[in-house]
């Protein structure tokens, strides 16, 4: 096990949707623990003599691609980014940039916030999936915040129990839970209890276990995911008929 208290994080692997720069291997925790992850440094520094590090991630590993993280937990996290942060999104606490890789068997405790600038697609395990990605046995009890207020831009934060967002290939989800909280301050925020914005998603027997779910109030909160194709079976999620369990 390993105790980061006191040390500012700097993610493993920088970059999006190729092997450049990103954890390209096989993570094989065996079952041991990460506590007290912490990033609060900005992208761009305000202190003109101070180097900003972060690489523009935040999480754990920063970017994957074509990698497997397993058997792996990361508790008491506590991720912040800030106002000044103007770096683009994807934001998790174990993965920010997940492309073509796995997770298995893993979960995430703490709080990741997100920065109010630029939109940030914030999940408790992941932040953005690229490609064929799949998730199974995990889940989260992590507290997530979405604070997007630039209205002077077009995009919306998207904010998950376990993903942010995927947009480009199938991101599938098995047997996983989430029993944190959702906060949404943001403007705009598609907002799902296991994922948030996902064009092609395939969700099965997931449990949403928290009805501490917010919304930005223009009906864009889902119990399970804001799936556009509804590929959705066999989840269960709050007996609450504030949000259904996808769009229909």
């Amino acid at each position: 096990n390993i105790d980061l208290a006191g040390h500012e994080w700097i993610s493993i692997g920088s970059g999006a949707n190729v092997s450049s720069n990103a954890f390209c291997g096989i993570f094989d925790g065996q079952g041991h623990v990460i506590t007290n992850l912490y990033s609060h440094e900005d992208y761009i520094s305000s202190d003109p003599n101070k180097t900003a590090h972060n690489t523009i991630r935040t999480g754990l590993f920063g970017a994957v691609y074509q990698g497997t993280i397993q058997n792996l937990g990361v508790t008491n996290a506590d991720i912040y980014i800030s106002e000044n942060d103007t770096s683009t999104y994807g934001m998790g606490i174990i993965a920010d940039w997940f492309t073509k890789s796995t997770m298995i068997n893993c979960y995430s405790t703490g709080k990741i916030t997100g920065g109010s600038y630029i939109e940030k697609y914030i999940g408790g395990l992941v932040g953005f999936a690229n490609g064929d990605v799949t998730i199974k046995n995990c889940y989260s009890q992590a507290v997530i915040t979405g604070n997007y207020t630039n209205s002077g831009n077009y995009y919306s934060d998207s904010i998950g129990g376990i993903l942010g967002a995927s947009y480009t290939g199938t991101a599938t989800l098995t047997d996983c839970w989430f029993d944190g909280e959702i906060i949404v301050n943001s403007i705009q925020a598609p907002v799902g209890g296991i994922a948030g914005y996902t064009e092609n998603a395939a969700i099965d027997n997931c449990l949403v276990a928290t009805s501490s779910i917010g919304s930005d109030g223009l009906g864009n909160t889902f119990w399970v995911a804001y799936e556009t194709r509804s590929n959705v079976q066999n989840c269960i999620y709050p007996d609450n008929s504030q949000y259904g369990s996808t769009p229909i």
